[in-house]
């Protein structure tokens, strides 16, 4: 019940969506598209990182945030692909000793040349 009300919280073009990150575990997506009052729970896996390659966690939530805003809102990804894409970039932040790994502009590079 808590997560249906969050997802009726927040609405993006043509579905509400609550994310939540889970660290090492990857991404729950709870989401709800325009004239569908079914919720759909969708588990995303986290890329593996080997635990000796992680340098620091600080930053990772919030090149997450940025990573998915960027995807969904201004290349107008695809909500499965927009989650996909932040977990790839919070994967490149907490292989860096930086709190914005210097790697993510190749992803962006690589984001721009590949459209939805």
């Amino acid at each position: 019940k808590i997560l249906q009300e969050m997802v009726q919280l927040g609405e993006f073009s043509n579905e509400k969506a609550v994310l939540v990150t889970l660290g090492a575990d990857g991404v729950l997506c709870t989401y709800m598209r325009y004239g569908d009052n079914s919720i759909t729970v969708k588990h995303f896996n986290a890329n593996y990182v080997d635990p000796e390659a992680v340098k620091s966690v600080t930053g990772a939530g919030d090149t997450f945030a940025g990573a998915f805003t960027w995807a969904r809102v201004i290349e107008q990804k695809s909500l499965e692909s927009s989650v996909e894409f932040a977990i790839s970039a919070a994967a490149l932040t907490i292989q860096s000793e930086q709190a914005v790994s210097s790697s993510l502009p190749s992803l962006l590079q690589d984001a721009t040349t590949d459209r939805p």
